[in-house]
């Protein structure tokens, strides 16, 4: 396998920002899909998304429209009394957003990578149970405890450079029987 410059993973984390005007942009054909003013919310999201599940929440309380909790994917707590959860997801593919959407049922990302003499980087809390499936690779799982959101540009940026560095394709992890491809953003609409 060799670099792929024009790797998928490029191009997500480039086309980001295209992708956050056109949700803006979309912003009141969507309005009766958010929760009815005065509903107690809970805003769940990942990454960047996360952020914008943040600034949704205290925007909708500033303006008066409910009680609003936001929720990294991975740290909810809708075990309690919501009216109304909205899911902020960019791409809808992220793991967490996805477990929190089907119960919480499993994180393929660390093992996804994991092998004999390899290390997975696992920001945050690590899942019960998730350092050892690493370990049963063969592979150290590295957990500190900092805020897992901002180290999620640093582990992307990480992954590209190591990619480019040992010639390997970053959209074609080992370990998995499957993977997600998303179109490009334009094609996205």
């Amino acid at each position: 396998m060799t670099f792929n410059p024009d790797s998928d993973l490029q191009r997500e984390v480039a086309g980001q920002p295209d992708d956050w005007l056109g949700v803006v942009a979309r912003a009141r054909e969507l309005a009766d899909a958010l929760p009815a003013a005065g509903s107690r919310a809970a805003v769940v999201g990942c990454g960047t998304s996360f952020f914008m599940a943040q600034a949704y929440a205290a925007l909708r309380e500033q303006a008066g429209q409910g009680e609003t909790d936001a929720f990294a994917a991975s740290e909810h707590r809708l075990d309690r009394s919501y009216d109304a959860v909205l899911v902020i997801t960019r791409s809808g593919t992220t793991t967490e957003v996805i477990d929190v959407l089907t119960s919480l049922r499993g994180r393929h990302g660390p093992v996804s990578i994991a092998t004999a003499g390899w290390t997975t980087w696992a920001p945050g809390e690590v899942p019960a149970g998730l350092a050892e499936q690493v370990r049963g690779t063969g592979a150290h799982c590295e957990s500190r405890d900092v805020d897992p959101l901002a180290e999620l540009v640093r582990v992307h940026r990480l992954c590209l450079l190591k990619a480019r560095r040992s010639d390997l394709d970053p959209d074609h992890p080992r370990h998995l029987t499957r993977s997600v491809i998303l179109p490009p953003a334009t094609a996205r609409g």
